[in-house]
């Protein structure tokens, strides 16, 4: 899925900050490593949604609200991507992304029937995670990582062969918590 609006987001620099090698004793302390486990220091990749191996749901721009709320109901998700059905490309543009608070703490003035554009998070509004520094991050590199930044959920981009920037998942901050809660950093 092509991504709009992205790239001034993408600084190489980000992730690499806090890569830290296995060896740094000072990455955890005893709380942190249960037992002999590698979990801490399974990939980041494993706390990502890769949209390469499960589809992501998608809303148009122009979709009423409470259908999009309807829907999130229905396939038991937090967030949807919003893609730009007007766009003149046969991939879908992601132009930004609705998530269960932009519902519940909507800011008024609202229309009376409020569209998904009226409420959704620009693309150009949403941090950004590179798919290739993952390769990088253990789960607890990406847990320091996204810690301060306020935001619950990260776009994860990657760049095609032609330059162009693609959504290639997203990041939760809770699932990424919950892996290394539960020392359970495989995928479900």
């Amino acid at each position: 899925m092509k991504c709009a609006d992205v790239s001034s987001h993408l600084n190489d620099a980000d992730a690499s900050s806090a890569i830290r090698t296995r060896d740094d004793p000072t990455r955890f302390n005893g709380d942190e490593l249960r037992g002999a486990g590698g979990w801490p220091f399974d990939s980041a990749r494993t706390a990502m949604t890769d949209f390469a191996l499960e589809s992501p749901f998608t809303v148009p721009l122009d979709l009423p609200v409470d259908r999009a709320q309807d829907a999130m109901q229905r396939l038991g998700v937090g967030c949807l991507l919003v893609t730009d059905s007007a766009a003149d490309t046969p991939d879908q543009e992601v132009v930004g992304l609705i998530t269960q608070p932009d519902l519940r703490y909507r800011q008024p003035p609202l229309p009376a029937s409020p569209l998904v554009r009226d409420v959704m998070t620009p693309v150009s509004e949403l941090p950004v995670i590179h798919y290739e520094s993952l390769k990088y991050l253990s789960v607890h590199d990406l847990y320091t990582c996204i810690q301060g930044t306020g935001a619950c959920t990260f776009l994860v981009v990657e760049r095609d062969a032609h330059e162009s920037v693609n959504v290639r998942g997203l990041v939760h901050r809770a699932t990424v918590a919950n892996r290394l809660r539960d020392g359970s950093a495989q995928c479900p």
